[in-house]
């Protein structure tokens, strides 16, 4: 594609982040829009019915109602409160590491450890003596 303000083809053209290329899509057959729920969803109209009547359209569905007061922070609130939860996991990991570590050193031996132990150690005096 060469664009109309270059008048000598050196290579592909590069398009610039600003532009764009507009292709038309065209559809045939049967749509899923309704044409009749066209004024239904314009903001304009809404509002101007709104501005007559004094009442807005009913409602689709059915209201939610949450206390949103812990999202109404700015962005260095809640990232300070993610360092301190990163934190606070990085200190209950250490803490379960340490007790595997702990409990690994005060398991007892088993008996055929013991047992193996003190066969290599008769061994060791046997080849000694």
């Amino acid at each position: 594609m060469r664009h109309p303000d270059r008048k000598k083809s050196t290579g592909p053209y590069i398009r610039k982040q600003w532009e764009r290329v507009r292709t038309p899509t065209i559809f045939t057959g049967e749509t899923k829009v309704q044409a009749t729920s066209g004024n239904d969803t314009d903001v304009n109209s809404i509002m101007a019915r709104f501005t007559r009547t004094g009442q807005l359209p009913p409602a689709t569905s059915e209201p939610q109602y949450a206390d949103v007061t812990a999202l109404q922070e700015d962005l260095t609130e809640i990232l300070e409160r993610g360092r301190e939860a990163q934190a606070t996991l990085d200190e209950i990991r250490l803490e379960a590491q340490n007790r595997v570590k702990n409990q690994n050193k005060e398991k007892p031996k088993s008996e055929k450890t013991e047992q193996k132990q003190q066969e290599a150690q008769e061994e060791q005096a046997n080849i000694e003596t």
